[in-house]
């Protein structure tokens, strides 16, 4: 949604496919002015609004947050465990969107999610949207207590012509993905295929103290 099309345009949307569940995200384009928007769309039983003004503006989302019953969703303002845990103090979310690239890798995400799962916040798995590499991270993470939402992680195929995971992922069935039960990520890396696109090599080697 962006500002001047909201309202109307997820009445519509709710109206012709009924209860299903829905989200909004504002892409950080509102502000403390269009409260007001945002509790008119209350209405219409929404799982979240995401990230409806921009990183940096707490106040404005905290303020947003106890106006209205709709979870408030953090995104980018979830940027780092130091910003979310901001977040959460000053009561500016009730969601929180892991997104393994985002935050610096499956480490950080982890403990941002432990962290929201101490405090009460639920977390769901957002993407990029990545190689299958990067998916891979994300469905495991997605199978985490506190990831309480539907991931939006979608087959390689959609973005990409040519993934290097093997097996490729896809849906088990629509818009779900099986987890996968074969040692580590599940998934092997096409070594043939990260040559053939490579288009730079970095080569280290450990040295020993002394």
């Amino acid at each position: 949604i962006m500002p001047g099309s909201d309202v109307e345009l997820v009445r519509a949307v709710r109206q012709h496919f009924g209860e299903i569940p829905l989200m909004v995200d504002g892409n950080g384009a509102y502000t403390s002015a269009d409260i007001d928007v945002f509790r008119e769309l209350d209405e219409f039983d929404l799982l979240m609004l995401e990230q409806p003004m921009k990183a940096s503006d707490l106040d404005g989302l905290a303020r947003l947050q106890e106006a209205v019953s709709t979870p408030v969703c953090l995104d980018e303002t979830a940027a780092t465990h130091e910003q979310t845990a901001e977040a959460i103090r000053r009561r500016a979310c009730r969601i929180v969107n892991l997104k393994i690239q985002r935050v610096g890798g499956l480490g950080p995400a982890r403990a941002i999610h432990d962290l929201c799962y101490q405090q009460g916040i639920a977390c769901w798995v957002g993407s990029m949207p990545e190689l299958g590499l990067g998916q891979a991270y994300g469905i495991h993470l997605a199978t985490l207590a506190n990831c309480k939402y539907p991931t939006d992680i979608e087959p390689a195929a959609r973005w990409f012509v040519d993934d290097y995971v093997v097996p490729p992922l896809e849906l088990s069935a629509p818009g779900l993905f099986a987890v996968p039960t074969r040692p580590g990520l599940g998934f092997q890396i096409d070594a043939v295929k990260v040559r053939r696109y490579q288009v730079r090599q970095l080569d280290f080697t450990a040295r020993t103290a002394g």
